[in-house]
């Protein structure tokens, strides 16, 4: 009896123990990476098996298992002193934000985490530096940050490729100046807004003169346009007029000089102070008299004499 316990409980003790090295767990944070006698496992298209959260077998004292955290991963590079051109120096702060994206290459150029994070600062310390000592401190914190921002995104792209990594953001947070050079930097920048300022300003007024004269020729054109329609529709108008004149000439004669004539008496005798000397028996007031002697045929003759005046 005692034989047969011993018997039972070696061998629970020996599938507890081939349980413990062939299973192993990936958290929820990781993913897993195994090599079988030092070489990656990969699946049938060259590709490396990445072992996703879960429970895993692993055949025991072959197979190494690598745990790699999938979460996004900081690096900071902390108030670094860095010469400018002018050999002053900058207090320069940066991080970038990566995660691993190819396990493989990542498992070939780094292995860790720590060892990437090391791998970045150390290029992206060496691009910044060499960045800043081809500028001068007020082209740094006056006009070229972008330009040094878009170089360090480059930088960080070309190196996520030889990692292994996706970097997802990186940028410099920091641009100081030490307590030694502050007054001079910010006098020179000062000097330099009002200076750009001045050429602005020029520019304006330069940009203002220039809309303001082609304002004048524009208006200048319209004007003459203007001017050259309204003449061409008096030109119609006054000649439809005639038209219309000589039609109502044709068809009642008599009547015509009569409106003709009260016309004129209206536009001689709409001012106050307007004085006319004539004789009282002057053709002009011939419908003011009453018991006119004059025949029809004068009446006529007077009405043609007076359309060939007019």
């Amino acid at each position: 009896m005692n034989v047969t316990k011993t018997l039972i409980l070696t061998i629970i003790a020996i599938f507890v123990l081939a349980a413990g090295l062939s299973l192993y767990t990936v958290n929820e944070t990781q993913r897993a990476i195994v090599t079988r006698l030092g070489q990656l496992l990969e699946d049938k298209d060259g590709n490396v098996k990445v072992f996703e959260p879960g429970l895993h077998i692993k055949m025991p004292f072959i197979d190494q298992i690598k745990f790699l955290d999938k979460r996004l991963q900081t690096t900071e590079l902390s108030e670094t002193r860095m010469p400018t051109k002018e050999n002053e120096f900058l207090i320069v702060s940066l991080f970038t934000k990566w995660h691993i994206r190819d396990f493989k290459k990542f498992y070939n150029a780094s292995g860790t985490i720590l060892n990437a994070d090391h791998k970045i600062k150390e290029q992206l310390d060496e691009v910044l530096r060499t960045e800043v000592a081809k500028r001068k401190i007020d082209d740094l914190v006056w006009e070229e940050r972008d330009i040094l921002m878009d170089r360090i995104q480059s930088a960080a792209n070309e190196m996520a490729k030889t990692l292994g990594v996706e970097v997802v953001d990186a940028r410099v947070v920091r641009l100081d100046l030490p307590d030694s050079i502050q007054q001079k930097v910010f006098t020179r920048m000062e000097t330099n807004i009002r200076k750009l300022a001045a050429e602005r300003r020029t520019a304006g007024e330069r940009k203002a003169r220039e809309i303001v004269a082609e304002a004048y020729k524009d208006a200048n054109v319209i004007r003459a346009k203007a001017k050259e329609e309204g003449l061409r529709t008096q030109g119609e108008g006054d000649a439809k007029a005639t038209r219309i004149y000589a039609e109502a000439y044709k068809q009642a004669p008599e009547f015509y000089l009569f409106y003709r004539r009260l016309e004129a008496y209206r536009e001689t005798f709409k001012g106050n102070n307007d004085i006319l000397v004539l004789k009282p028996d002057d053709d002009f007031f011939k419908y003011f008299r009453r018991g006119s002697t004059k025949s029809k045929a004068q009446t006529l003759n007077s009405g043609a004499e007076e359309k060939r005046a007019g």
